[in-house]
């Protein structure tokens, strides 16, 4: 059973040496796209026996705006590389260890696993549970399969038309990206840049504002298995 990361990034130096320690002992290969950093992100890897470094060659355009395009690169990718199964995840997003231990054992059944996306909010040993925040989900882990879906800014990495049936799981996917008020805001922005219509969502400001703002600590249990401590900004 074969399996590879997928992660495109932006100017992510703070993140991608503790990514690929987080991953290194759960997955044969990460397959890594950079998505027109200026940052020094890429050097700080890119000697590391198990990353493999593409660019993607759009040029000027706001982060984020080609993800879809960037998700089908690495998806062909991995199809060419001999993936079986794929853990698709952002520079930023960090899986529960014990998901990362039971990876192998979940591939034999064949199924598309989601996580609950968990925010880290002001502090890495605390997440956002209020309103939409509690409910918050991601499929990251699949077989690898050629198909493709509606390329909509938004949409999941497992297109639609994916056969392996979709399952949630009880395990948690923190996301680092929304740490700190600064994080926050930055999201907003970038959101808007590339969607001021609004075409794709109706509202970003939810991702900053802290109206009804519950937090619930992190069991010493369902931590995530990491070389260093996360990023602090």
């Amino acid at each position: 059973m074969k399996i590879l990361a997928l992660c495109a990034f932006r100017d992510a130096a703070q993140y991608l040496p503790e990514f690929v320690g987080h991953l290194r002992a759960h997955v044969d290969g990460i397959l890594m796209i950079n998505d027109g950093s200026v940052d020094s992100g890429e050097v700080l890897v890119s000697g590391d026996p198990l990353v493999k470094l593409g660019t993607q060659l759009f040029s000027g355009h706001p982060q984020h705006l080609h993800e879809i395009k960037n998700r089908k690169s690495l998806l062909l990718w991995a199809l060419r590389e001999g993936a079986d199964y794929v853990l698709c995840l952002d520079a930023d997003e960090r899986c529960e260890f014990e998901f990362l231990k039971s990876m192998r054992e979940l591939a034999c059944w064949k199924l598309s696993y989601s996580l609950h996306v968990r925010d880290l909010w002001n502090s890495e040993d605390q997440y956002r549970t209020d309103g939409v925040w509690s409910a918050k989900r991601k499929e990251v882990f699949f077989p690898i399969y050629p198909y493709w879906g509606v390329e909509e800014l938004h949409c999941p990495w497992r297109f639609v038309d994916c056969p392996a049936p979709t399952t949630p799981t009880r395990f948690h996917l923190y996301h680092l990206g929304s740490l700190t008020p600064e994080l926050r805001k930055a999201r907003v922005d970038k959101f808007h840049a590339i969607d001021p219509n609004h075409v794709w969502q109706s509202d970003y400001n939810y991702l900053a504002d802290e109206t009804g703002l519950q937090l619930e600590k992190i069991p010493k249990d369902r931590g995530w298995n990491s070389t260093t401590a996360p990023p602090k900004t």
